[in-house]
This record gives structure tokens, sequence and C-alpha cells, in this order.
């Protein structure tokens, strides 16, 4: 038992060291309320309380009737995105960085014709990577970056993944954007992100869809990421101006 702090932390600390390091594996149920109370010399409701700390930080999921089971093996950090602008938006990039891990071709899918404007069966450059918090490196979230295949793109995207990030960076220059769209899904985890997430596949999860288009009116690319459900937050504010426009 961890020494200080309320009777709480200490039994969630416990739990967390235990899930860390292997104990309880991601799927597995822990133990109930009552088995936690006897362990530890402890309150139902300290108990409870403990429990919820772990709940909040993403690492256990509680289903009534289907006890309390281990959702992932360390505390997510939350990550807040407040938004009233463009520039607000690209300052996500200043406090993240996106690193990408692979980069293909592929022909598109309804989905991916439908998110870039595009025929069905057109090709399309993917490029793999994981978002991560710039002070803690820890990791918030797994995205794909979809761009239409046109000879030009192909040769300034190129092959290898540092080439095709520092081209969507220049690309993504505010000074080429005239808007950006954003849409929001509440998802089951996907099995391919659930093993990068460190987290189970089908527990809820949050997908975010930003489509950049220039000064023109074109869409120049469209980015698709999965988040932890409970480890974003977005905040918007309209003024005057935008609600005037509705």
């Amino acid at each position: 038992m961890h020494a200080k702090g309320p009777r709480y932390q200490q039994v969630a600390a416990s739990l967390i060291d235990e899930i860390k390091h292997g104990r309880w594996p991601v799927g597995e149920l822990l133990p109930t309320e009552l088995d936690l109370c006897e362990r530890f010399g402890v309150s139902r409701h300290t108990a409870r309380e403990a429990l919820r700390r772990l709940r909040d930080a993403g690492m256990i999921e509680r289903r009534q009737g289907s006890g309390t089971r281990v959702a992932a093996l360390a505390p997510r950090i939350a990550y807040e995105q407040r938004v009233s602008s463009i520039e607000d938006l690209l300052q996500y990039g200043k406090a993240t960085k996106l690193e990408f891990s692979s980069i293909e071709r592929r022909t598109a899918d309804d989905t991916i014709a439908q998110w870039l404007n595009c025929p069905l069966g057109a090709a399309t450059i993917c490029m793999h990577g994981q978002r991560r918090d710039r002070a803690s490196r820890a990791l918030l979230c797994v995205t794909d970056v979809h761009v239409v295949a046109t000879p030009d793109a192909e040769q300034r995207y190129g092959t290898t993944p540092p080439l095709a990030l520092a081209t969507m960076l220049a690309d993504l220059n505010i000074s080429r954007l005239s808007r950006v769209e954003q849409s929001f899904a509440a998802i089951p985890m996907p099995k391919s992100a659930a093993g990068e997430l460190n987290t189970r596949a089908g527990a809820p999860a949050l997908a975010a869809l930003r489509r950049y288009f220039d000064r023109s009116g074109k869409l120049i690319l469209a980015a698709h990421s999965v988040h932890p459900g409970n480890t974003f937050t977005l905040s918007m504010s309209l003024g005057h101006d935008v609600i005037a426009r509705r």
C-alpha cells in the first residue's frame, strides 16, 4: 500500500501499479469492491472511489452485472482542444507532435472517396502515424492522413514518412487555408488502433475527421484520428460574427 495521500488514493495507486506490472492484464476482471475492502481494510465507499479514479484515468471499465474490467495498462493523458478559429486548430499541432510511421498507396473505398471528394477506386496516398503530447510524450491518438495521388502529390509526398510529414506541414500553412471542416463520432475502438493505443478493441473511442481546404476552396487533405473515448475534449466558442451568419 502506498503510504501517502487519502486511503482511496493509496488503493488506486496500488491497483495502478499492479495493472502496469501485468498482474491484471487488459480484458481481465479486477477483484470486486468487497474483495478490495477485505484486502486493503477499507470501506465500500473508499474502494468505490479508488475504482472511480481508475475509471476516470481510462484504465478500467465498469458495467452493471459484468464487473470491473481492465481497459488499459497506464493512465491516459486527457487533452482539451479549444477552438474558435483556424489559428486555434493549428495551435493543436504546436502543443502536440505528429510522427508518421508509414506511407502507402491505396485505392479509395467508399469512405475515403467521400472524405477526399474523389471517385471510388481513385489512387490515394495514406500516411499513418501517432500524435503525442510534446511535453510528456504521452500518446494521444493514432492518425491517418489521406491525399489524392495526383502526379504532383506523388512527387512531393514521396515514399518516406519524414518527407511526407514535411510536405503535409507545408501544405497546412495557415496562409494557404480558407477553411477546415471537422466532424466527430463516437465509435468502438478499432482493433488496428487498439494495439497502438494500448487499450481494448471495442472500447469507447472518439473519431475525429478534419478536412483542409485551400484559398480556392480545393480540398488539400483529410486527416482521420482515433482517440481513446475518455481522453479528448473539444471546446468551441461562437462569437456574434459567427452567430450572425447562421
